[in-house]
């Protein structure tokens, strides 16, 4: 048995991912929120748990089952994003704090959170999903942006620090992908289902930053930019 733990599986690029490794052979286990969705899901035979991500207590409700039920975790793919525009005339709205807490903190909690079962897997995989935005910060959603920018460090320090523990931690940053947080971009759009196999294609290969596309040559420069910073301040 190998057991994917992935966040957002209800629709968009999570819901791709639960279909690609389900047709891969793995047990997978999903949340989110939409319960018409979470039920389609349990047809299918995908564990779905209703959670809110933002909660920390849901946090913990979904690893003790995963714990409870399976005793393992092989891959935990941090997919889960909220996207809220900035609305200069009510900037207290919560929209964008609410981004930093599901992009960001909650992959932060889940990815320690899930490490005790992770290192008794003879393979084990953090997959966070990233974005461009977090590389070049987009003015109409500073949270998303900020959050984003965020979970690309941490995955990064996180890598590091697990260094010979066995634990592979991927940066995944997609393409434009059709889904609808990204219908307002006029650019060419990855169909999710493709997305999701080359992506599992190359995380079962072992790469730990993924990018496709443009966001390939904006995610070196960030590199270059990083490793260089490095040298100057450590």
């Amino acid at each position: 048995m190998y057991v994917v733990l992935i966040t957002g599986g209800t629709s968009g690029i999570g819901r791709a991912l639960v279909s690609e490794y389900a047709g891969r052979g793995a047990t997978v286990v999903t949340c989110g929120r939409d319960t018409r969705a979470l039920d389609d899901l349990r047809a299918e035979g995908v564990d779905s748990l209703q959670v809110d991500l933002a909660d920390h207590a849901g946090i913990r409700r979904l690893l003790h089952h995963v714990r409870k039920t399976y005793g393992r975790l092989d891959t935990l793919v941090n997919c889960a994003a909220t996207h809220h525009a900035f609305d200069p005339a009510h900037p207290a709205a919560d929209g964008p704090l609410l981004d930093i807490s599901v992009d960001l903190l909650a992959p932060a909690h889940l990815s320690l959170g899930a490490l005790p079962l992770l290192t008794a897997s003879p393979s084990p995989v953090i997959v966070n999903v990233t974005s461009i935005a977090g590389v070049v910060p987009k003015g109409r959603a500073p949270g998303y942006s900020a959050g984003k920018a965020g979970l690309i460090a941490f995955t990064d320090a996180l890598r590091h620090a697990l260094q010979g523990s066995g634990v592979k931690v991927v940066d995944l940053m997609p393409p434009p992908i059709e889904t609808p947080m990204a219908a307002y971009l006029n650019v060419g759009k990855t169909a999710p289902g493709d997305f999701a196999r080359l992506a599992v294609d190359r995380i079962e290969r072992g790469d730990q930053v993924i990018r496709f596309g443009r966001n390939r040559w904006a995610g070196a420069l960030h590199r270059i930019a990083t490793r260089l910073a490095a040298l100057l301040v450590r």
